[in-house]
C-alpha cells in the first residue's frame, strides 16, 4: 500500500504542482450544503488521542455529522476550445500603500493578510536541526503588535503550512517533519478555539500531498485527502464541512490512479484539479461544484490544466506539466477565455489582482485594467499571497546573514482599487 501512495503522490505533485496556501478569501455569502455526490468516509481505523499543543490547547472536536449520501449529480461537460486569443498585457507602475513589518522570529516563508490582521508562520526558537517554520503568528496592522497564535503539535520537528482565512477562521495544515502525521486545524478568530478538521488516523494514510490543499469561505473549509477504503484502496476526495455546524460532506472523489487537489473557494463555488499519471503520462483537468446547486462541472478538457484559482468573476488555470507554462484566464459572467502572453506558475488570485511567479520574480497583474507590474527578484522572495487587494511579500534575507538565524521582514502592499 506504501507504494501505492509513493506512485499517487508522484502523479498529484505532476498533476497539480505548487507548494503554498492560495488566497485567504473573506466570508460575503453563505452556501447551504447540497447531499450530492457523497460517499461516506472509511471507518476501518479508531481516531487516536491528539497529543498535548502548547500554548494553545488543541479542543476535541464534537463529532462530526456526515450528511447522508444521495444520487450522484451529473456531471455537466461542455467541449471548448484550448486555443484561446492572447491577452497581452501593458508594463506599468501600479498604485499601492506599504508597510513594513521586521519580525522578531526566524524561518518566516508564509505570510497574508486578512483585514487588519497579518499572519504569518515562522519559527519560536531558531533551530538550525530543524529548519522548517512550526508556528504561526498575528501581527496587527493598528496597534503593531504581534503575538503567537497557535504551534505545530508536533513540537520542533513540526511543520505549519498552507494558511488561508475567513473573517472568522484561520485553517492551516501541520505534518511531523516532512510528511508524516498530518493535521487539517481550523482556529475561530473571535473565540480563539482549535478544531482538527481531519487527521491521518481517521484517513488511515499516513502521506500527504504538502501544498494549497485546502481553503475557507467563511464557515466553509474545503480540502483534498487521501483515503484508505476498508477493501485496501486509495481514493482522493474533496471533503466541505461547515465549521459552525461541523456537517461534512464529501463533494466528489476518485480512485487510483486518479487523484484530485488544488483546491480553492469563492463563496459557493469549489473549483480544483483531477490528475493521473499511468505508464508515465500525465494528464490533468480542472472541475468546478456549486455547494448551493449541487452542481457538477468539468471546466477543461484538454488533459494539461491545473492549480485553479477562484475569486469573484475571475476563474484562472496554468496549462502543462512543466516547472512553468501557460496562464488562461476564464471571465465567468461572459463565459470569455484569454491566454497569457506570458508563461508563469503558481497563480494566486485576489479582487481583480493576479500573482503569479516566473522563476525569481513575481508579477502582480491587474485583471480589469490589464495591467502589470513585476516585483523586484533582488529584493523580494518568491513567495508572496494576495487577499482582496492586499499582498504580502516577503523581503529577501541579507547575503552575510546566517539563514538560520535571520529574522523575516515583511511587506504589506494595499493596491488601490
Amino acid at each position: 500500500m506504501q507504494k501505492k501512495i509513493v506512485v499517487l503522490l508522484l502523479g498529484l505533485a505532476i498533476a497539480v504542482s505548487a507548494c503554498s496556501s492560495p488566497k485567504p478569501p473573506s466570508s460575503a455569502k453563505k452556501a447551504t450544503l447540497v447531499p450530492n455526490q457523497t460517499v461516506p468516509l472509511p471507518t476501518n481505523t479508531s481516531p487516536q488521542v491528539l497529543p498535548s499543543k502548547a500554548p494553545i490547547a488543541t479542543l476535541t472536536p464534537s463529532p462530526v455529522a456526515i450528511v447522508s449520501s444521495s444520487p450522484s449529480t451529473p456531471l455537466v461537460t461542455t467541449t471548448r476550445s484550448s486555443a484561446y486569443p492572447a491577452r497581452l498585457p501593458v508594463k506599468t507602475a501600479l498604485k499601492y500603500r506599504s508597510i513594513i513589518i521586521k519580525t522578531e522570529y526566524t524561518r518566516v516563508n508564509e505570510a497574508l493578510v486578512h483585514g487588519e490582521k497579518l499572519f504569518f508562520i515562522g519559527r519560536v526558537h531558531p533551530s538550525a536541526t530543524h529548519p522548517l517554520p512550526n508556528a504561526i503568528f498575528e501581527h496587527d496592522l493598528i496597534s503593531g503588535r504581534t503575538k503567537l497564535l497557535t504551534s505545530s503539535v508536533h513540537g520542533e520537528k513540526g511543520d505549519v503550512c498552507c494558511l488561508d482565512a475567513s473573517d472568522h477562521w484561520l485553517a492551516w495544515m501541520t505534518y511531523l517533519e516532512w510528511g508524516g502525521l498530518w493535521r487539517v486545524y481550523a482556529r475561530n478568530l473571535d473565540t480563539g478555539k482549535e478544531v482538527v478538521v481531519d487527521k491521518q488516523e481517521d484517513a488511515n494514510v499516513r502521506t500527504m500531498p504538502r501544498g494549497p490543499y485546502l481553503a475557507i469561505w467563511g464557515d466553509k473549509v474545503v480540502w483534498s485527502s487521501l483515503r484508505a477504503t476498508k477493501e485496501g484502496k486509495i481514493i482522493s476526495v474533496i471533503m466541505v464541512e461547515d465549521l459552525a455546524t461541523r456537517v461534512r460532506k464529501v463533494i466528489a472523489r476518485s480512485t487510483w490512479p486518479e487523484a484530485m487537489g488544488y483546491v480553492d473557494l469563492y463563496e459557493d463555488e469549489v473549483v480544483w484539479s483531477k490528475g493521473s499519471l499511468v505508464n508515465g503520462k500525465p494528464k490533468a483537468n480542472v472541475f468546478s461544484y456549486n455547494l448551493s446547486s449541487g452542481e457538477l462541472k468539468q471546466v477543461t478538457h484538454d488533459n494539461v490544466s491545473g492549480q485553479p484559482q477562484i475569486w469573484g468573476k475571475w476563474l484562472v488555470w496554468r496549462q502543462g506539466f512543466d516547472d512553468h507554462g501557460p496562464i488562461i484566464i476564464e471571465n465567468r459572467r461572459s463565459g470569455q477565455r484569454h491566454k497569457l502572453s506570458m508563461i508563469g506558475r503558481w497563480p494566486r488570485l485576489g479582487e481583480n489582482l493576479l500573482l503569479f511567479s516566473y522563476y525569481d520574480t513575481n508579477y502582480v497583474y491587474e485583471l480589469d485594467k490589464n495591467e502589470i507590474q513585476p516585483v523586484s527578484r533582488e529584493k523580494y522572495n518568491v513567495v508572496a499571497l494576495v487577499d482582496h487587494r492586499d499582498v504580502a511579500l516577503l523581503l529577501n534575507r541579507p547575503v552575510s546573514e546566517n539563514p538560520v538565524y535571520y529574522k523575516g521582514v515583511i511587506e504589506v502592499r494595499m493596491y488601490s482599487r
